[in-house]
């Protein structure tokens, strides 16, 4: 009894002090909280892009010109690209829009390539796989409530896809639609909300010819590209666009960690 009276005392002397620092410890832990997730996102998706076996490649900004379809005039310059011995591959995502349950449903679709060099975070089920079927789909997202692996949905627009993966609340995939003269993997990755994933090697032509292609790519070139066949192609690829290389992402990666850090915690702690 006596030790709850010293208690209740020294509250009472002390309101003040004790109501500063129970705001400032809530303050910190707001910071810690959203500096935490933000180097998750940007340390998983760095992950990713580390793990995709690229270190051949640049991301390709195209420029486009006013009213110009992005859709089109991206699939030029891969067509364009296959006149070059040093050009390998033309990395990119297409999408389209859709409702479930009255919520939007960004539908994304993925190449065969695309699929096996960045495997994604799943808390059920399985990636893609040579197995899967033409409309197996992984989802990510709050809006599939409670839609598990094995399950199959109908989406507003008629399409019925087979369930066999889920992501982690927390995952990112990539996007590649964002651009600029300073290049992370957060221009490439972005959190897999109420998204829906695609094989596109699988699905007819004409239903892919709906879709629109992602502003930018991953162009990837040979190993065994000699220094001018590699030249030529980024020559080439410099007329259409920006490129940035991939040893230079994961240095301004590493930079935007370090920023993010010290921007969020400006003074130590203790």
């Amino acid at each position: 009894m006596k030790t709850l009276i010293i208690i209740k005392s020294f509250i009472r002397k002390n309101i003040f002090p004790i109501i500063i620092i129970t705001l400032t410890m809530t303050v910190i832990l707001f910071i810690l909280v959203t500096v935490f997730g933000k180097l998750q996102y940007i340390t998983q998706a760095r992950d990713i892009y580390e793990q995709a076996d690229l270190k051949n490649s640049v991301y390709f900004e195209k420029s486009f010109n006013i009213g110009e379809d992005f859709t089109t005039a991206n699939k030029k310059v891969e067509q364009s690209l296959k006149n070059y011995s040093a050009f390998e591959s033309f990395l990119n995502t297409e999408h389209s829009l859709d409702e479930y349950s009255s919520f939007p449903v960004n539908k994304r679709y993925y190449s065969n390539e695309l699929i096996i060099k960045m495997p994604l975070r799943l808390i059920s089920g399985e990636w893609f796989s040579d197995s899967s079927g033409q409309f197996d789909a992984v989802i990510g997202g709050v809006i599939w409530g409670g839609v598990k692996v094995g399950d199959k949905i109908t989406l507003e627009s008629g399409l019925t896809v087979n369930i066999i993966g889920i992501m982690d609340s927390s995952a990112v995939s990539p996007s590649m639609n964002s651009g600029g003269s300073t290049i992370t993997v957060r221009d490439i990755f972005k959190l897999s909300e109420n998204i829906l994933i695609l094989n596109k090697s699988k699905l007819p032509a004409e239903y892919m010819s709906k879709n629109s292609s992602s502003i930018c790519s991953i162009i990837t070139y040979k190993d065994n590209a000699t220094d001018s066949e590699k030249h030529k192609m980024m020559e080439y690829l410099s007329t259409e666009g920006i490129t940035t290389e991939y040893n230079v992402i994961l240095e301004n990666t590493n930079k935007d960690i370090k920023q993010e850090i010290s921007k969020m915690l400006p003074i130590p702690l203790f």
